[in-house]
């Protein structure tokens, strides 16, 4: 291969890349209907590459999509682990989903540092201070603070307030 074979290859690539990247089964809507690609497991016998149920499709955010299951939970993945298909039935819950997406704050345990909270989905629960702020853990989010706004901040959250 000479050097201008090389330089044209290159150039073919990069306009096939291009094309998968601009086309519009690469960009995913919300309300689709997905299934997730399993993780390889390299010593168990591989039977599916897909999980069984499908999820539906809540938003994307920036480079990744968020994933909804029957029972309000969700999950966060990259579009190279997402296939278009109806396949299936909604899958009842996310099994790795760490949380759901939260619509208010009810109160503050400041005995154990605990918000009670309610999600999406109408469920209430109580998680850790620290779990509203995931990507920021020294800084309050925009809940916490509306949430704090004209009451009396304890010492434990005041330390955050900046």
């Amino acid at each position: 291969m000479n050097e201008e074979q090389e330089k044209e290859y290159i150039a073919q690539k990069r306009e096939k890349s291009n094309n998968i990247i601009n086309s519009e089964k690469f960009n995913l809507i919300p309300g689709t209907k997905v299934r997730v690609i399993k993780d390889d497991k390299p010593f168990k016998k591989k039977r599916l590459n897909l999980s069984r149920n499908y999820y539906i499709l809540d938003s994307a955010q920036g480079n990744g999509f968020l994933i909804r299951a029957e029972d309000d939970s969700v999950a966060f993945y990259p579009r190279h682990k997402l296939v278009e298909s109806s396949n299936g039935r909604l899958a009842k819950t996310l099994d790795d989903a760490k949380r759901g997406v939260i619509a208010e704050i009810l109160s503050y345990n400041s005995r154990t540092d605990k918000y009670k909270v309610r999600y999406e989905g109408g469920v209430e629960d109580e998680i850790k201070s620290n779990a509203l702020r995931e990507s920021k853990p020294t800084h309050l989010g925009p809940m916490e603070r509306e949430f704090w706004k004209g009451k009396e901040i304890p010492n434990k959250i005041k330390k955050y307030f900046y």
